[in-house]
């Protein structure tokens, strides 16, 4: 035993407090007197070194193990297998040459009795077991990680990388390269000139403008190999050139940004087109010029969405109604007195007409028109209503008023498709003060579909509250009671100072009213430029009446 590996943490005065013990008791026992055992000599050194024994394992000893394990080294090797090793001029000798280098890679650690790990690349790593570079894309980043990841805990003396040093996807080989703290040992393969290409990346602009404002354009352009040779960027729609910029590059491989205002001129689709090109003695060059465009499309709108309210007098739901359009910043709106309107003065120009506890036959001859023309209306009325005086192809059902007033809590329907109903209305419904209803039979025609019914008390009608008439080019929403000025104030109480429901509402059923048929209420878009080694992504987007977005459409995909 080899008592340089028997550690003991002991202190000096435990040591003779040791010793001090187990001579102590051994003394008494057999120190004097006629009667000791015999042979006490023998019997006290045994006694001596037994409390000897016990006491020194009373000092905790620990015993010192060391195992040594010896790993061979193994040595790492990264073959790139991506196409542009070989492709190119003089294909066939490249390719064999890097066969070659390929079925050696195995023998290198012979002399040295290492291990050799071969592994290929392009978008992953993959171990060798047929070689066959056709790959399209040089990872080179994630493949050094794979490596790291993978031998961190090994006995690993180098990396060797055999690529031509093209990577185009991933992260930055050499910060991954640095984590795994060994030599990395390049060698340069395949046709490692310089490639000659200029790029539009990427044209960049908002999906939607207004007419008669500015929007932004963002456009990215890359060049590779032009150093010093002077490009112009140009940005152009239908024919029409909307600026241009020029770019010297400084650089081998140098990219730049420009930016510019474009002026939204005329409402619809708006086609951009972007493109970079040389000084006419340098063109020619280029590997591929399919890449030197790039275009996009913008929606240019007419306006913010005006809304023309129209009333009879002050009330607090007028104040809640436009508060609550207005934090909408698509939105803007009017208030306007119809006592004030004078004969044949013409209303502003809206997108939605908002008519607020008015009487039809006291309607001055403006709103009168307005009305009859309108293509979106919301019809707002009280306790004290006469539906019955209104158009029943404007309002969609008739009343027989009784002279009593209901008070009406708001209950969703589940057949209501026009638009989605906020997702905390019913939550809040159900603590929301009833509105005052006029009572009586309602008789609705098919083209209403209600969104809230009446609840009056515990007993669920089928009484409209809020509801929408479809069925022409005319847009109608109606609402039957008041005190929507309770229903804001409750929710901006649950809210912390923040209507969510009612808000949402009001501005779902506005979208709704001045949303147009004539939308493309399906869009689809694809990549313009894919690589042919990746998948295919179409995404789909499908849009209700209100131009909201929603899964319950169905959509088929016939490729031809």
């Amino acid at each position: 035993m080899d008592f340089s590996n028997l550690i003991v943490q002991a202190q000096p005065w435990q040591w003779i407090a040791l010793a001090g013990m187990a001579l102590g008791l051994t003394a008494l026992l057999y120190g004097w007197g006629e009667d000791r055992p015999k042979p006490f000599w023998l019997l006290a050194l045994l006694r001596a070194a037994v409390l000897g024994t016990l006491g020194f394992l009373l000092l905790s000893p620990m015993l010192r193990s060391t195992t040594e394990t010896r790993e061979a080294p193994v040595l790492p090797v990264l073959v790139d297998a991506t196409s542009s090793q070989w492709m190119g001029q003089d294909s066939v000798e490249r390719k064999e040459a890097l066969d070659a280098l390929v079925a050696d890679v195995t023998s290198w650690g012979q002399d040295a009795q290492w291990g050799i790990d071969l592994f290929s690349f392009d978008r992953e790593v993959k171990e060798v077991e047929t070689w066959n570079p056709t790959g399209k894309r040089t990872d080179l980043g994630s493949a050094l990680e794979a490596i790291r990841d993978r031998y961190v805990h090994r006995n690993v003396p180098a990396v060797v990388v055999v690529t031509d040093g093209r990577a185009n996807r991933g992260p930055d080989p050499e910060f991954t390269a640095a984590r795994l703290d060994v030599p990395h040992v390049f060698v340069g393969t395949g046709d490692t000139s310089l490639v000659t290409d200029l790029e539009v990346s990427k044209l960049r602009l908002n999906e939607v403008a207004y007419l008669g404002n500015a929007f932004p354009v963002e456009v990215t352009a890359q060049a590779r190999g032009a150093e010093g040779v002077p490009m112009t960027l140009r940005l152009s729609s239908g024919g029409t050139t909307l600026g241009t910029t020029t770019w010297t590059p400084n650089h081998s491989f140098s990219s730049t940004r420009w930016t510019l205002q474009v002026d939204a001129e005329r409402a619809g689709t708006m086609t951009l087109q972007t493109s970079i090109s040389p000084t006419a003695t340098w063109s020619g060059n280029e590997v591929t010029t399919r890449n030197n465009r790039k275009r996009a499309t913008i929606d240019i709108l007419e306006s913010r969405r005006k809304i023309l309210f129209i009333a009879a007098a002050p009330h607090p739901d007028l104040a809640v109604l436009r508060s609550a359009a207005e934090t909408n910043v698509h939105q803007e709106t009017e208030l306007i007195w119809a006592p004030e309107l004078d004969a044949g003065e013409s209303l502003p120009d809206h997108d939605v007409l908002v008519l607020h506890h008015l009487t039809p036959s006291l309607l001055p001859s403006a709103v009168t028109d307005a009305i009859q023309e309108g293509r979106a209306i919301w019809v707002m009325g009280g306790a004290s209503t006469t539906w019955n005086d209104w158009d029943l192809n404007v309002v969609g059902f008739q009343h027989a008023p009784e002279p009593l007033i209901t008070e009406a809590q708001g209950q969703t329907t589940a057949a209501f498709e026009s638009f989605p109903l906020p997702s905390e209305l019913d939550r809040m419904l159900a603590v929301w003060p009833p509105l005052a209803c006029p009572t009586g039979e309602y008789s609705t025609t098919p083209a209403l579909v209600s969104a809230l019914t009446q609840q009056v008390g515990p007993v669920s009608t089928d009484w409209p509250l809020w509801a929408v008439r479809e069925g022409d080019a005319r847009r109608v929403a109606v609402t039957l009671g008041e005190g929507l000025w309770r229903w804001r104030m409750q929710d901006l109480v649950r809210h912390d100072g923040e209507s969510v429901a009612f808000d949402e509402l009001v501005n779902r059923t506005l979208q709704y009213l001045s949303s147009r048929d004539d939308v493309k209420r399906l869009r689809v878009r694809v990549p313009e430029r894919l690589d042919e080694d990746l998948r295919c992504e179409w995404v789909a987007e499908v849009y209700d009446a209100s131009l909201s977005p929603t899964v319950d459409g169905e959509v088929t995909l016939e490729l031809t």
